[in-house]
């Protein structure tokens, strides 16, 4: 059977899917069995937050902990795939968050990325979406497609590891020294926490940030300029679901010290306020206040 599903006002169903998840991710050391895959049927552009996907969104575990978008939802699509949950935003062409669930099983494997490719997203492709990025957006542009939700998260199998090249997973990025460098430290650094945290899941949402007070910048590419943003920085949210300890980093998009991310501790909320996304919108009032306005040491 194949199923498209678009969902017009659709905070309040995900909303109810996030409460009745919850506790998935919370009470659990590994994710719920794989989703259930299904394949998307064409469809026109959304006019309102779509979720649309060849894995069910109303049955991933990771849109337990999507963030709550306090803005305008026209346009938006939520990606839901074995591995990870994505938020696609057209007016960038990028994704404004990518969730994942990492633990010290769903770390093991053997998927060579040498053996994945880079590809435009299948599922905006069926759907006849104009607004998003391509291969030739990134030729000769200059910039890393830089993996939002990393290819070193995804071994556990091929499939996995394909999906992870899709390029609504992708956001450009500053290649020496930023890609190939310091957010990829940072990247290990997360994974090495959640391999050595048995018993526990380490939540992990990352994605691009866009200062307000700086001009718009748009790839060149090899075929002429592209409408594909280019962020100004990025950012990771990492939660201990056993712990409630939670260590959130912003690196600017640009060369930067290999260990530029002990530097660059910052607060969950000053992320929101850049992102205008409510992390963790289920944390109590009190949780929320305490894990969101501090800045947290730097974990072993």
């Amino acid at each position: 059977m194949t199923i498209a599903r678009l969902f017009k006002g659709g905070a309040p169903l995900l909303a109810a899917a996030l409460i009745g998840g919850a506790s998935w991710a919370q009470d659990s050391e590994v994710p719920a069995a794989t989703p259930e895959r299904t394949a998307a049927a064409p469809a026109a552009a959304p006019d309102a937050e779509a979720a649309v996907s060849s894995v069910d969104c109303d049955k991933s575990p990771f849109m337990a902990w999507k963030p709550e978008d306090m803005g305008d939802l026209t346009g938006m699509i939520t990606l839901c795939r074995v591995a990870y949950a994505a938020r696609f935003n057209p007016q960038t062409r990028n994704p404004d968050w990518v969730v994942e669930v990492l633990n010290p099983q769903n770390l093991k494997g053997t998927a060579d990325r040498d053996d994945a490719k880079f590809q435009a997203d299948p599922d905006l492709t069926r759907m006849n979406v104009e607004t998003r990025a391509t291969l030739s957006d990134y030729k000769g542009s200059g910039y890393d497609r830089g993996h939002q939700a990393p290819a070193g998260d995804m071994k556990r199998s091929d499939e996995v590891m394909m999906e992870s090249f899709y390029l609504t997973n992708m956001a450009p990025q500053v290649g020496i020294g930023f890609n190939r460098g310091a957010w990829r430290k940072l990247e290990s650094v997360a994974r090495g926490w959640a391999e050595s945290r048995p018993g526990t899941s380490l939540i992990v949402i990352t994605g691009p940030i866009y200062h307000t007070d700086a001009e718009k910048r748009f790839m060149d590419s090899s075929s002429g300029e592209t409408k594909v943003r280019i962020p100004d920085a990025f950012y990771k949210i990492v939660f201990d679901t056993t712990r409630r300890r939670s260590i959130a980093f912003v690196l600017d998009n640009k060369k930067l010290d290999y260990n530029a991310y002990k530097d660059s501790l910052v607060t969950i909320r000053s992320i929101e306020d850049q992102t205008g996304y409510n992390f963790f919108p289920h944390w109590s009032e009190r949780e929320s206040t305490i894990q969101e306005t501090n800045v947290a040491n730097l974990w072993r």
